[in-house]
Order: structure tokens, then C-alpha cells, then sequence
């Protein structure tokens, strides 16, 4: 993604802000692929995600519209720092943590 506006734009075009856009979703899963070229590529942008997950989740869940997020084609070190930038997101507003599972690296 070259910039936060593109990715909002992808995952719903018209909204103005990454939580505006993640809760918008008419979808009950919405995955994140090639998440570890995006943390290379464009760091602020993958960190801006991040940071705008609780507070669209938490915006769904009170809107009865559970959303589950997956990123995908992550290292399992990748994994482990997302998970670290996931935990470290604000959390205003939101009350509950997020869920994350961690699944193993296949063989």
C-alpha cells in the first residue's frame, strides 16, 4: 500500500478514517494479506493499522457486527512484533482486549 488513503480506499472506499473503513466492512472476516511486505515497504502505514484495530472492533462488536481480522504471510518473529505493536495500540474507548491467535508455523 503506498499510503493510508489507499488502504482505507480498498477496504471501503468513501470512508474517511482506517476505523471509519474497518467498520463499514459488510463482511464478518476480512483478511490482511502480505502484511510483513507491508511492515517493510511502509511501516507507518502497517503501524496505522494497527493502531486503528481496537477501536473498529470494538466499534462493531457495539454495533452487533463482530468483524475477525487476519494477517496473513507473516514470519513467525513478524508475528510476534505485530502482536507486540497490536498490544501497545491506544486504547481509548475500548474496554475489552482483542483476541489474537496465535496459530504455529506449519512444518
Amino acid at each position: 500500500m503506498p499510503s493510508t488513503q489507499a488502504l482505507i480506499h480498498a477496504i471501503s472506499p468513501g470512508a474517511g478514517t482506517l476505523s471509519e473503513a474497518i467498520a463499514r466492512v459488510p463482511a464478518k472476516a476480512l483478511p490482511f494479506t502480505k502484511v510483513e511486505q507491508l511492515g517493510v515497504k511502509n511501516r507507518p502505514v502497517l503501524v496505522e493499522l494497527l493502531h486503528a484495530l481496537p477501536a473498529a472492533l470494538t466499534a462493531r462488536e457495539a454495533n452487533n457486527a463482530p468483524l475477525h481480522i487476519g494477517l496473513v504471510d507473516l514470519s513467525s518473529d513478524k508475528a510476534d512484533a505485530i502482536l507486540a505493536e497490536l498490544r501497545s495500540a491506544p486504547s481509548d474507548d475500548v474496554e475489552e482486549p482483542i483476541t489474537a491467535f496465535d496459530y504455529p508455523t506449519m512444518p
